[in-house]
Parts: C-alpha cells; structure tokens; sequence
C-alpha cells in the first residue's frame, strides 16, 4: 500500500511538470489545488460553476469545448460529486447535447442526496432537455427538501415556467 502511494505521488509530480511545461496555464492547477486527500475543497465547485458559465456563454467556440472538456475532467475526478455532474450536464445542455446532459444528470441523480439545490437543479437540466417526469419527480423533491420560503417559491416558479400542476 505505502509503494503504491509513493508510485501515485511520484506519476502525479511527473504529470504535473509536463503539464506545467506545455500548458502552463491550465486549470489543472487550480482544480489540483483544490483537493485535500482525494476529496474536492471548497474551490472546487466554484471551478465548475465558473467552467460551466463560461461554456454557456463564451462567444468563443473553442473556449466554450475547452471548458467542457475541462469540466469533464473535474467529474471524472470527482464522480460521486452531483455538483460538478450538475454544472457538466447544465453546460452540456446549453451546447445542444442533451443526449450526454441527460446522461450526466441521471448519474448525479443517483447520488443526488436530500438537498434542495441539487433537486432542483437537476429538474432544470430534466426539463430544460424535454424530460418533464423526471423534472416534475425532482421538482418534488426539492419542494420536499426546502427549507426557506424562497426556496419553496423558486420551486413554484419553475414549475409555473414549465406549465408543471
């Protein structure tokens, strides 16, 4: 187990400076500043929200695949995160890939837990995509999970926009 760590450690350094040497610039650091023993840091969902914007509304095409591409890598990092998988499948959705962005905001469903943000979103991204049972499902949920009157009438209102009784 000790070898092992020691062999991440040291793939890890090695990555690092040939990343550091062609893409001195690279959000790497930033995410990998982020993490404490494998676990995403307080910086880390700020990231994705700032990738996820930026890929919403870069006029730059390339900006906007690298900050996918980006957020991608955070949600391979961090699977059982549902907020990054949320950015990932908002992001998605704004470029027209719903397919994936369904896909992503399943995956964060299934590790969604019982709070009102991440239902709530995740009705978004289901209704944004067309899905309105399953937006309706996560719309309860976070009415459910509410635990502020401003919560509850942000559920109100995104059900109204949606048509949803």
């Amino acid at each position: 187990m000790r070898t092992s760590a020691r062999i991440r450690r040291a793939g890890s350094r090695a990555c690092s400076r040939t990343i550091e040497r062609v893409a001195p610039d690279s959000l790497v650091f930033e995410i990998q500043s982020s993490i404490d023993d494998g676990a995403a840091g307080p910086a880390a969902p700020d990231r994705s929200t700032k990738l996820m914007l930026e890929a919403l509304e870069s006029d730059d095409p390339a900006r906007r695949a690298a900050a996918l591409h980006d957020l991608g890598g955070i949600v391979a990092m961090f699977p059982e995160n549902p907020y990054h998988r949320v950015s990932y499948a908002f992001a998605l959705s704004g470029n027209s890939r719903a397919d994936e962005a369904l896909a992503e905001v399943r995956k964060a469903a299934s590790v969604a837990g019982t709070e009102h943000n991440i239902h709530f979103n995740l009705a978004q991204i289901f209704l944004i995509c067309g899905e309105q049972d399953d937006g309706r499902r996560h719309l309860d949920l976070a009415n459910e999970y509410a635990t502020t009157d401003e919560e509850r009438a942000d559920v109100a209102g995104i059900a109204e926009q949606y048509g949803l009784p």
